[in-house]
């Protein structure tokens, strides 16, 4: 299965079928915060994407999402977890976050990566959709994730802030991207 028509692994640009991709913002770990935001988003796009490679200073811990500050409980979270020969999963409602990957592996040059998708952003006559992909590879765990959640919200989306659920601070090296996606 190709997962180019799902959005998640698009390389962007071009003509012709899905949207093109156009980068809004790049920020990378300050080192002394486990928090990030991107503000002032434009609604000019269909979707938004974040990708991300994130390592945190201690050890693998959830990375989860807020948008435009809403601290309230309506934010819904599911994974479904594969190593290669188990598969586990969760799912939980009333939450004031939603999970969207791993943030970090807590060794030095590995840095899982997260691409997360933002359904219909902008629009102010539904909830929001956000779905995503992470994975990792360390000392034997081969690990897959996919993410949904929900924002119970028609508000449009003009910030998004991503946390490291453990408080771990990311490392300067770790990267993140908001592209929009012309629909």
């Amino acid at each position: 299965m190709s997962l180019f028509p799902l959005g998640l692994l698009s390389q962007g640009g071009g003509a012709g079928g899905g949207g093109a991709f156009e980068q809004i913002a790049t920020t990378f770990g300050t080192g002394s915060s486990s928090t990030l935001t991107f503000s002032s988003i434009p609604a000019t796009y269909k979707h938004l994407q974040i990708r991300v490679s994130a390592n945190n200073a201690t050890g693998f811990s959830g990375l989860s999402v807020r948008f435009n500050g809403d601290t309230a409980a309506n934010y819904s979270r599911h994974f479904l977890n594969g190593d290669g020969s188990t598969v586990t999963s969760f799912g939980a409602s009333s939450q004031d976050r939603s999970l969207v990957g791993i943030a970090g592996s807590g060794t030095t040059n590995i840095f899982p990566a997260t691409i997360m998708d933002i359904l219909d952003y902008s629009t102010t006559t539904k909830n929001k959709t956000i779905r995503s992909l992470t994975g990792y590879a360390q000392s034997g765990a081969n690990l897959v994730y996919l993410y949904s959640g929900g924002w119970y919200s028609t508000a449009a989306i003009n910030s998004i802030t991503l946390f490291d659920n453990s408080s771990n601070n990311f490392n300067t090296s770790s990267r993140f991207t908001l592209y929009g996606i012309k629909g």
